[in-house]
């Protein structure tokens, strides 16, 4: 994209003759194999950052014969030789506008953040809705991929609860986390009256 931007700044300085025929032709095969092969990866494109990465790559590369086709007819029959500066500029804002929101993604992943559509208000209150947890603390949500999520929590339960009431507490925690779209879930239960060791424990 910056070297899209950096020619047809340089071009926009110092317009040149260029074949605009020939170049709208060649620029005519490459939306055909560009745009049809994007169409592969629509379905996918939100479900994997990759899949939307090479989707985008795509659909760029598209845009971009799509922009060389009409800045060619324009100067084939007009004579406009400084549109294709124009067009490279539009193109290349127009890639940086649509890797913005895919740049935004790879940050949260790479950082470990909470995913944008899960709210971890939400998470507590249903955790804490379960019979016998009386309170949540440490909980950390995070994405594993872009179709899968990840959390690990201290949950504090009554006390002299039996191993098997709290093995049904976990269970249902674990089912409610799957309907909020939390699949790998880690979880440590302690009674009431344990002082958790960490300094921060609630």
């Amino acid at each position: 994209m910056g070297l899209i931007v950096y020619e047809s700044i340089e071009k926009l300085s110092k317009p040149s003759s260029v074949p605009g025929g020939m170049i709208a032709a060649v620029a005519f095969v490459g939306v055909l194999v560009n745009f049809s092969s994007s169409f592969l990866f629509h379905r996918s494109k939100d479900q994997d950052i990759n899949m939307k990465g090479a989707y985008l790559h795509l659909l760029a590369d598209g845009l971009v014969s799509l922009g060389v086709i009409i800045s060619g007819l324009l100067i084939q029959w007009l004579g406009f030789f400084w549109i294709d500066p124009v067009v490279g500029l539009l193109v290349g804002l127009v890639i940086l506008y649509g890797n913005i929101p895919l740049f935004r993604q790879s940050l949260r992943l790479s950082l470990d953040s909470t995913p944008e559509t899960i709210q971890s208000g939400i998470v507590e209150k249903e955790l804490k809705s379960i019979e016998g947890v009386l309170n949540i603390h440490h909980i950390h949500i995070w994405s594993l991929s872009t179709t899968e999520n990840a959390l690990t929590a201290h949950l504090v339960l009554k006390n002299d609860l039996t191993f098997e009431h709290q093995r049904i507490i976990k269970s249902k925690a674990r089912e409610i986390l799957k309907g909020l779209k939390i699949e790998h879930v880690t979880l440590e239960t302690e009674e009431e009256r344990e002082n958790c060791e960490q300094i921060d424990c609630n």
